[in-house]
């Protein structure tokens, strides 16, 4: 279901009209979670040319948060994070131009705060904009379709704590850009307390009774619509990650001591949208990876955009600070990820940013984007 937006410019009597795919096309019915369904653009945003505004040289992406009425007007344009707030002035006109299917709870139009993702590119000064849904009723990212589901009265269901479960590995793994996961429905009641655990995953893994009820033991919060709990379904995925300890440490969200690993090894999935899984790392290990090149000495921090594809190789799209881009590209050559994969097993190519913190030195801090919200 991952769809990317790619845009269109075109030159009209001086106005520049960004197309958003499917414009011309019908409508697909909206997803729905719980009653809520969230606003989706039916016309691109349009801007006089003769307005000068400057190529962005410092960001390779921006969220801002549209505020949009029970008609699908935008009324108000501001930023995610008070650094942005210039952007939100640059663009406030341009995104107040465009025009909504409206946000529906419960089958009637409601006002709503819509995140859209300003993506940047090398000599454009438009740029391209990814909605939580998009035009042909998908859902781009999943992470960024339930950060809007949040900001409009809906908490998912997150886990408070998951006890401590072993598992051994069956000799070597056949495939090494695979690794063993287990699935399951997951049925909380308005307490947070399971009521049903529904296996998913086809193939048998060690210790599965053991881990169904470890499951039955953990602490979750609830669903809740607009500060009601209420009971929910959810789908919560255990990967079995090679350099993880068995048996596993008792795992919270808010302890930092818990390494990377530990903290995706254990995942709560409100629905069954978008990807099962993004890329997880095979060889960045406490955030860093160790390079053979002095090419990647360099002092400072940058955001890159890649794309990992269904062999973990992760290729280089764009990089911020242009100074740096040399010593991003030399570091992303020495990453490897397993790939990301969808409900039914199957690998998929995934684009998403890290943030590179180059030291003088051969090891580099990565921060991957997509496993830290």
């Amino acid at each position: 279901m991952l769809k990317s937006l790619f845009n269109r410019y075109a030159t009209v009597f001086g106005l520049v009209i960004l197309f958003l795919p499917g414009l011309l096309a019908g409508a697909e019915p909206k997803p729905e979670y719980y009653g809520l369904s969230l606003a989706v653009p039916v016309t691109a945003p349009v801007m006089d040319s003769t307005i000068n505004l400057p190529y962005n040289v410092n960001r390779i992406y921006v969220d801002l948060l549209l505020l949009v009425d029970r008609a699908g007007e935008v009324t108000e344009v501001s930023a995610a994070a008070p650094v942005d707030s210039n952007y939100a002035e640059y663009y406030r006109d341009y995104l107040r131009t465009m025009r909504f299917q409206p946000g529906t709870f419960n089958k009637k139009p409601v006002e709503q705060i819509l995140p859209v993702r300003l993506v940047f590119k090398a000599h454009q000064r438009l740029p391209e904009l990814t909605f939580p849904v998009d035009r042909d009723g998908l859902i781009p990212d999943r992470d960024f379709y339930f950060a809007a589901v949040g900001l409009n009265g809906i908490d998912v269901p997150r886990i408070e704590l998951f006890p401590s479960y072993n598992y051994k590995y069956k000799g070597i793994l056949s495939d090494s850009l695979n690794y063993p996961y287990f699935l399951v429905k997951l049925t909380l009641d308005e307490t947070g307390r399971p009521t049903e655990i529904k296996k998913l995953s086809n193939i048998s893994l060690p210790f599965t009774d053991q881990i169904i009820n470890v499951i039955n033991w953990g602490n979750y919060t609830p669903l809740k619509i607009k500060g009601k709990p209420t009971v929910s379904e959810s789908f919560l995925l255990i990967s079995h990650l090679p350099q993880v300890n068995y048996p596993t440490n008792v795992y919270t969200p808010d302890d930092s001591t818990l390494s990377l690993r530990d903290r995706i090894r254990v995942r709560l999935l409100p629905d069954t949208v978008g990807l099962m899984s993004p890329p997880l790392p095979r060889n960045i290990i406490d955030n860093k990876i160790v390079c053979a090149s002095d090419e990647v000495f360099g002092s400072g921090e940058a955001t890159a955009l890649v794309t990992v594809d269904t062999l973990g190789r992760v290729w280089l799209v764009d990089a911020i600070p242009s100074k740096l881009k040399k010593n991003v590209f030399a570091s992303v050559k020495y990453m490897s990820f397993f790939p990301a994969f969808d409900y039914q097993g199957h690998r998929q190519s995934f684009k998403g940013y890290l943030r590179l913190t180059f030291q003088n030195s051969k090891t580099v801090g990565v921060d991957i984007l997509w496993l830290s919200q």
